[in-house]
């Protein structure tokens, strides 16, 4: 045997059949020990295939002539079957080789073509499934709601346990440097999209939290969010303009001003809603009418400084007491609140645009490129 690297053939005591027309049978039981070269790129989808050749060295065909009784070797029913590799079939061929030294003297040889299989079932099962199930689990951080506070340190600890996974697994991959195996490209872009979870988790988190510096978000970004991502997703905005009565909503405006209008009557019997009480004994003599009246006590908060200043009289506006400068600054609170609310609801609908846009977007690739990267064993034959 060809690259034979245990024992001998010459080293076997066994007898040899001779019939009467010349024929010799030898059945000499021998375990041979050889070397087959293994291509890694589908591991652990991967089919090998190993070759045992036959032949002399010194005798040539006009010598020893070698023959072949079939095309396909049958498998021994009784072989004892192997956990990791599968025989599918054994060919055998007659190869007639004529070397440089001899040109005339030809040497004959029988190759038998082993084609193995491998067993993926234990890879599958120990390295593909878990290496799944943790990458989805990074996933569903877009579903964790961003004011939790743990979802940045979620997808930190998902890609820090697929790094400990991919360590512990390391063992199980050939080492060779001939060709990246199909687990360690699943296994890499594994990381890759978790790396890219984690960088749109700081993203949804930024978008989120805009409202507590600056203006919040940007027009552009309002308009590319709102009208053109939201629908694409199917998400309803109308929070958006219905800020305070939603479940987007922020907090009452209101709950200071009534706690601190019930406070100022308890001590001195003052309100917004009796603040023209004081009036009525003006040094002009003018009484003030009913419409007046309800004006000053149901105009907004928002727009009461500019518009109590054009409906009231320059001795009014002369004579004005501390609490209308008070009710002035309270103004101010209020509108200043009302726009840090819509702000803060604003973000908040866009953070959850944005987690939706990330997670369909980031589904979608990984489970594209996981069916592309475990069937490319089977595309390569294509």
């Amino acid at each position: 045997m060809f690259e034979e690297f245990d024992g001998r053939l010459d080293n076997v005591k066994t007898r040899v059949r001779v019939s009467n027309d010349g024929l010799c049978y030898w059945a000499a039981p021998f375990v041979f020990k050889t070397s087959c070269h293994i291509n890694v790129q589908d591991f652990p989808y991967d089919k090998q295939m190993c070759t045992l050749k036959f032949g002399s060295w010194l005798f040539h065909s006009k010598q020893l002539d070698l023959f072949q009784k079939r095309n396909n070797a049958p498998v021994a029913q009784d072989s004892v079957d192997n956990g990791e590799w599968e025989i599918s079939t054994i060919k055998i061929e007659k190869n007639i080789i004529r070397y440089d030294c001899c040109p005339d003297d030809l040497y004959p040889d029988i190759t038998f073509v082993i084609n193995l299989r491998r067993r993926s079932l234990f890879y599958t099962y120990n390295l593909v499934i878990p290496n799944f199930i943790i990458a989805l689990l990074a996933f569903f951080s877009f579903h964790i709601p961003v004011e939790c506070g743990e979802r940045l340190s979620f997808v930190i600890t998902v890609l820090l346990s697929m790094t400990v996974f991919l360590l512990l697994v390391a063992e199980s991959i050939p080492p060779t440097s001939e060709a990246v195996p199909v687990i360690g490209l699943f296994f890499t872009s594994s990381i890759i999209e978790v790396a890219l979870a984690l960088i749109a988790t700081g993203i949804s988190l930024k978008v989120y939290y805009s409202y507590l510096y600056g203006k919040g978000l940007s027009p552009g970004l309002r308009k590319f969010l709102f009208y053109r991502v939201a629908p694409l997703l199917r998400l309803d905005t109308d929070h958006q303009n219905n800020h305070c009565t939603s479940k987007w909503r922020v907090g009452n405006p209101l709950e200071f001003v009534k706690k601190f209008t019930k406070k100022a009557k308890r001590d001195g019997d003052l309100s917004i809603y009796n603040v023209n009480a004081e009036n009525n004994g003006r040094d002009d003599g003018e009484t003030p009418t009913s419409l007046q009246i309800n004006e000053l006590n149901l105009l907004s908060l928002n727009t009461l400084s500019e518009s109590t200043q054009g409906t009231m009289p320059e001795s009014r506006k002369r004579k004005r007491n501390p609490l209308s400068a008070e009710l002035e600054v309270i103004a101010s609170a209020v509108k200043d609140h009302t726009e840090f609310e819509k702000r803060a609801a604003e973000c908040r609908i866009a953070a959850a645009i944005v987690d939706r846009a990330f997670m369909v977007m980031l589904i979608f690739v990984f489970f594209a490129s996981a069916v592309i990267i475990l069937h490319l064993p089977s595309m390569r034959k294509l």
